[in-house]
């Protein structure tokens, strides 16, 4: 999500590019056989859990509306990190170190590959280079959206998500079908500020009833002890309770 806001005019509106759910979704798409829940690892490592992407056509819509550089420009440092590398920091291999604790990588042969060479996490200071990254970037960059939504790169998500355990319904229609919205942000006040996010399905309203409710529980500002962290958890609760 995009929140765009125009100081001189005031106006202000939100470019949705969240993912969607392919065309042949069905309700029991996370259920076992029995009937029952798949485990959280089970729904993650599944084919019906992946979506149409929908960043570049954000970037894109945001950039038709709202754009100053050229398209092209804004991808060059993130091609030329690509082609050239970056060396991985320790963030990152912890990070991964993470990852593999609850995913298999096995599962996964391409992306354990990449980023599990020999079966352990990058090491701090490898050089990490994503050529084939690069080249999508630089079709997006020449072709725009198009390169993306369509041909090789689509095809590929579609075979991929296919692909078992529970592959995914998604086609190439439903890839070449995604638009980015624009919206209406929501807004609140907070004390003397008035704080605008995005609109469903983003959670942006589940954050302004957070900050309505703790003004009504604490008027001059939550403290930073257990009754403050309290009162920002309760409203966590109930804001998220009712965003649900």
């Amino acid at each position: 999500f995009m929140l765009v806001h125009d100081a001189e005019t005031g106006a202000r509106e939100v470019v949705d590019g969240r993912e969607t759910a392919p065309a042949g979704a069905f309700p029991e798409m996370f259920m076992a056989e029995d009937g029952t829940a798949l485990s959280l690892r089970e729904r993650v490592q599944s084919g019906h859990a992946v979506g149409v992407p929908g960043a570049i056509a954000l970037y894109w819509t945001a950039h038709q509306r709202h754009g100053v550089l050229p398209w092209g420009e804004l991808f060059r440092p993130a091609i030329e990190l690509a082609e050239n590398g970056f060396e991985v920091s320790q963030r990152m291999h912890d990070s991964l170190v993470r990852i593999a604790g609850y995913t298999d990588i096995e599962d996964n042969p391409d992306t354990g590959a990449y980023f599990y060479p020999g079966g352990e996490a990058l090491p701090v200071g490898h050089l990490l280079k994503n050529p084939d990254y690069a080249a999508t970037l630089r079709g997006v960059v020449e072709r725009g959206p198009e390169a993306f939504y369509e041909g090789p790169v689509a095809e590929a998500i579609v075979a991929r998500a296919a692909q078992g355990p529970r592959g995914s319904t998604m086609t190439v229609e439903d890839v070449a079908a995604y638009e980015a919205k624009v919206r209406e942000p929501v807004c609140g006040r907070y004390r003397e500020y008035e704080v605008c996010s995005a609109p469903p399905p983003s959670s942006g309203v589940a954050v302004i009833e957070i900050l309505g409710l703790l003004e009504r529980l604490a008027p001059g500002g939550i403290e930073n002890d257990a009754e403050g962290w309290g009162q920002y958890v309760r409203a966590q609760l109930l804001s998220y309770a009712d965003r649900d």
